[in-house]
């Protein structure tokens, strides 16, 4: 019977040590894979919302809730008549996400009986902001002007600060509102409310309008083209991953429901249309 070879002292502990190194180095691998794909830790939105958010009865919701979805700040209030059919809209979305978005309201009513009101009347299934709390979130994103939804990711990055057109209408109609689109008419209004107050509207204050509407329309025309092309072509992947893709899969199944008719739907010009709040 032949003899065992004996192993080296000396190559024993350098496979020791080379198993031990590459243990070590496979579980550092799988912490920063782990890391890297673990979803956001709930404290994040506990952060964001510290006291906490609420349902239409007035119940205390976790901010857990919103772990791993897109979320829309949705500002708004019963008062406003442009937040209602915002609201209709709104909710079409969020049924068609599905996981992928969840709505938080961000009320600008007078009372939180009115909020609470507000949402129930309106079929708000989402959860809010704390009456008292809005005014901060409203500051922060200095969301003056209402019906206005601001969307962010799941890691709480702003990728949309005015999501309520893209939301509201189809790319086609946006862009059929923007060819439309007549600068003199805001020029116009503006120099007459800067009249009624005593103001002036200078040569300089024009001209500075102007590019600035030159070059939004520019990157609304370029965004809103890119929103059509996604809409008329599949999605390769089921679940969406990008607030784009949602909203591509929401102007297919918006227009897969429509009633043919004659005609096509136009979004409002794109002037300042909002109903304001005081900021003080």
């Amino acid at each position: 019977m032949k003899k065992r070879m004996k192993t080296p002292k000396r190559l024993i502990g350098a496979l020791l040590f080379i198993s031990l190194w590459s243990g070590r180095a496979d579980a550092r691998e799988s912490q920063t894979l782990e890391s890297s794909t673990s979803p956001m830790p709930s404290s994040y939105w506990d952060e964001f919302f510290p006291n906490g958010l609420v349902n239409a009865r007035g119940e205390s919701i976790s901010p857990s809730v919103l772990d791993g979805k897109f979320v829309g700040l949705f500002f708004s209030a019963s008062w406003c008549g442009p937040c209602k059919p915002a609201t209709s809209k709104l909710i079409a979305l969020r049924n068609h996400a599905g996981e992928t978005l969840e709505v938080v309201l961000v009320s600008q009513d007078r009372s939180e009986r009115d909020q609470l009101d507000h949402m129930q009347a309106s079929g708000m299934e989402w959860p809010a902001v704390k009456w008292a709390d809005s005014r901060a979130l409203m500051s922060k994103f200095s969301a003056w002007g209402i019906p206005r939804v601001i969307v962010l990711s799941p890691s709480g990055e702003v990728v949309d600060r005015n999501a309520r057109y893209k939301i509201q209408w189809l790319p086609e109609e946006n862009l059929e509102s923007l060819q439309s689109y007549n600068v003199d008419e805001d020029i116009a209004h503006m120099r007459s409310v800067r009249q009624s107050k005593g103001d002036e509207f200078t040569e300089e204050d024009e001209k500075d309008f102007r590019m600035y509407r030159k070059n939004i329309m520019l990157e609304e025309t370029s965004e809103f083209t890119e929103l059509l092309e996604m809409s008329l072509h599949p999605i390769e992947s089921e679940t969406p991953s990008s607030w784009k893709r949602i909203l591509a899969g929401f102007y297919r199944s918006v227009r897969t429901e429509r009633q043919p008719g004659p005609g096509v739907e136009t979004a409002p010009g794109h002037a300042v249309q909002d109903t304001h709040v005081n900021e003080e």
